[in-house]
């Protein structure tokens, strides 16, 4: 059997497909991913092409549908142009010219967030610039490829690429194993660097070494509020560097990821780490203030308070579900299922709503700079 290349697209370029494009089943070990984003930058259609093992990204911008529509032509030629432009051999992620090309959907969280971050990179420096037309995109495609990305560690996606050009291979991403920092010993580290686990503070000393970057303050200490009903709540903070600012965190020291508070801001490389924590002080405070959910007197459950004609909350993956399946959500520190949010607005059958999805962290830089993670001057390519 022909080896064969799965493109696994999220659901907007899905819809531009068309409803007959084909979802294909997971893919083999002899199979290739690549994942696929549709970006809107500029007014203008651009899409965002990831090696799931690597996470080496290929950035096309102004795409008609018409191309799209002819996805396994696209894909290689926009892949060999990847390829081009770094002086790698055409034969780096196989052969391109005699495989078959199918279309899933999207599948793994991991290669999504990176996704993300670099969709955001891509925004920063088209704005920056002043519009696609005046951005640099080889430019562009040469930092995303050399930016640091957590599943990675501190290889950056070119360096894997090149592994595999050279017969070698690749470190894979995410796979680490958790438990204690592998420096320092630490519990719970949330990072792992070469497949090995590493703490944030161990982390960023890595980041800072490869960057030039300073290295971070310790986070501040954790904290106590009461919510709503007058409850006190401990909350713990966290500090690290991304490609595109330093980002705080502040979440609910005694309960799992998927549930409790959970804030984020994202300063310039360069802001007040005190202003980042004001900031998120202040935003833990008016979210434990709210209390829009109360019991529901009648059933089990919660519902929306009658001094709320709105909510607010966050989505999180819903544990042990397949891909595909609703996320949970939290409002008020609590986790309900998208059947129990239902019940709780029950209420207001006929009522017309608007859902509004915001980035997880806050924007708080002045100007929105972008600063490539990627190596000192003096090893960069």
């Amino acid at each position: 059997m022909a080896p064969s290349v799965t493109i696994r697209c999220t659901a907007n370029i899905l819809k531009l497909l068309g409803s007959d494009a084909p979802t294909g089943c997971p893919a083999t070990p002899d199979e290739t991913e690549w994942y696929m984003k549709l970006l809107w930058l500029d007014g203008r259609k651009c899409v965002l092409l990831t090696h799931a093992e690597t996470l080496f990204s290929v950035f096309a911008p102004d795409v008609s549908v018409q191309a799209l529509r002819s996805i396994g032509s696209f894909a290689a030629n926009l892949i060999q142009q990847g390829l081009d432009a770094e002086g790698l051999p055409r034969h780096t992620f196989g052969r391109l010219d005699s495989v078959a090309f199918q279309v899933a959907k999207t599948s793994d969280r991991s290669v999504m967030g990176c996704m993300n971050e670099l969709g955001h990179q891509c925004r920063f420096e088209v704005e920056d610039a002043g519009g696609l037309g005046n951005c640099d995109i080889r430019a562009l495609n040469q930092r995303l490829r050399r930016t640091i990305l957590g599943p990675l560690g501190s290889s950056y996606p070119i360096d894997l690429a090149r592994q595999r050009a050279h017969g070698s291979t690749p470190s894979p991403a995410g796979t680490g194993t958790l438990g204690v920092c592998g420096n320092c010993g630490a519990p719970n580290p949330w990072t792992s660097i070469e497949r090995e686990p590493q703490c944030d503070r161990c982390a960023d000393k890595r980041i800072a070494r490869h960057t030039g970057l300073p290295e971070l303050p310790d986070p501040p200490g954790p904290i106590v509020l009461t919510d709503v009903d007058g409850c006190p709540v401990e909350l713990r903070f966290r500090l690290r560097r991304a490609a595109t600012g330093i980002e705080m965190e502040l979440e609910d020291a005694n309960l799992e990821p998927r549930q409790g508070i959970h804030l984020a801001v994202l300063g310039s490389h360069d802001g007040d780490v005190a202003e980042l924590e004001t900031r998120l002080v202040q935003m833990a405070e008016a979210e434990l203030g709210q209390g829009y959910l109360v019991p529901n007197h009648h059933r089990e459950g919660w519902i929306l308070a009658e001094e709320h004609d709105e909510l607010r909350g966050r989505l999180v993956w819903h544990e042990g579900n397949d891909v595909g399946t609703p996320y949970d959500v939290v409002i008020d520190g609590k986790t309900l299922s998208w059947e129990e949010l239902g019940r709780a607005l029950e209420p207001y059958e006929g009522w017309r709503f608007v859902l509004r999805l915001e980035d997880p962290s806050e924007d708080v830089r002045p100007d929105a700079p972008v600063a490539s993670l990627r190596r000192r001057p003096e090893t960069s390519l």
